[in-house]
């Protein structure tokens, strides 16, 4: 059965992205007044880059509306998941437990944050590592799940490129040929509109990659304890559940779509999700936290707690692997 290719980049002007936060931020200043707006990272590939807005509200604030409701096609197509929202005080216990980088002010005053306020190094370490993994596992997952559903989001795949160099200069392994393919990508992600990309993203070396990124994220596993907070969340999606076990691995059962019926459409793809399920096996996982741990996991709850009553419409600042 061969890979449906979908969600493929379309080409954004710079120019589209500054009139989509500016439209977003005349829109949540109706109805609130936030203390600061941030937006995380740039536009280094416009068409491939998305936007990532922080919305900072004051402690006590509270915020019912839906800031991308009335969003274009375009700015839909920008904002690729909701807005980050926090409150002052978790703003700035965010900013030192999520490692998110590159804060650029597009609205009210800066909000300082301590240089790692307490942390030693020994500290920073720890959550750099407990960051990376978590974000290998996410893309673990997702890459593991696209590849058996044999529908795979090219735009998707190609935001993940920076993020997984990051994840592995916080774990320092040795990459050895996953690190050939994530230069390849990162390559292909700067020149995909240009015409100038030596590869593409072909069915042949989609599995090349997934087998040499499965062997990564096995090796890192097996180095590195995973840490988790007791009870966490096993079922992080409808069907998708995390399992403690000695190797790392999967399961999967239930019924795929074949190619005479398959479409390449997020509706097609999230019909895949209600026909199956899946167990990931972790190995290494502890309950046994460090202490700068059981900080970062007390604070990721109560930001998902309360952005359910407070701002049920903005996402919290964490990995987005839902193990809380």
């Amino acid at each position: 059965m061969s890979i449906t290719f979908m969600d493929y980049p379309k080409y954004v002007t710079p120019d589209a992205y500054e009139i989509a936060i500016q439209n977003v931020l005349r829109e949540i200043v109706k109805h609130s007044n936030p203390l600061a707006i941030y937006q995380i990272g740039g536009v280094s590939n416009p068409g491939i880059s998305d936007i990532d807005l922080v919305v900072v509200f004051e402690d006590g604030d509270n915020y019912k509306g839906k800031p991308l409701k009335g969003c274009n096609d375009i700015e839909r197509y920008l904002f690729v998941h909701a807005l980050f929202g926090v409150t002052r005080n978790q703003y700035v216990l965010a900013r030192v437990y999520s490692f998110f980088h590159n804060y650029q002010l597009v609205s009210g005053k800066d909000i300082p944050v301590p240089d790692f306020m307490d942390l030693s190094s020994q500290d920073i370490d720890i959550l750099k590592r407990q960051i990376a993994l978590e974000f290998l596992l996410r893309f673990y997952i997702s890459s593991t799940v696209e590849v058996t559903y044999r529908m795979f989001k090219v735009r998707s795949f190609l935001l993940q490129a920076k993020a997984i160099r990051y994840d592995m200069e916080f774990l320092g392994v040795e990459a050895g040929t996953f690190g050939v393919y994530i230069d390849e990508l990162v390559e292909m992600r700067n020149n995909w509109f240009s015409g100038k990309v030596p590869r593409t993203i072909s069915e042949k070396w989609v599995i090349s990659f997934y087998k040499e990124m499965k062997r990564f994220v096995e090796k890192a596993f097996s180095q590195f304890t995973f840490f988790l907070p007791e009870p966490f969340n096993r079922n992080i999606s409808k069907n998708i559940e995390l399992c403690p076990a000695e190797c790392m691995g999967y399961s999967h059962k239930g019924i795929l779509l074949s190619e005479m019926i398959r479409f390449p459409s997020r509706k097609y793809f999230n019909l895949q999700h209600r026909l199956n399920r899946f167990v990931f096996h972790i190995p290494n996982m502890s309950h046994q936290l460090p202490r700068v741990l059981r900080k970062r996991f007390r604070l990721l709850k109560e930001m998902k707690e309360s952005n359910m009553v407070a701002f049920p419409h903005f996402m919290s600042m964490a990995t987005g692997l839902n193990i809380i």
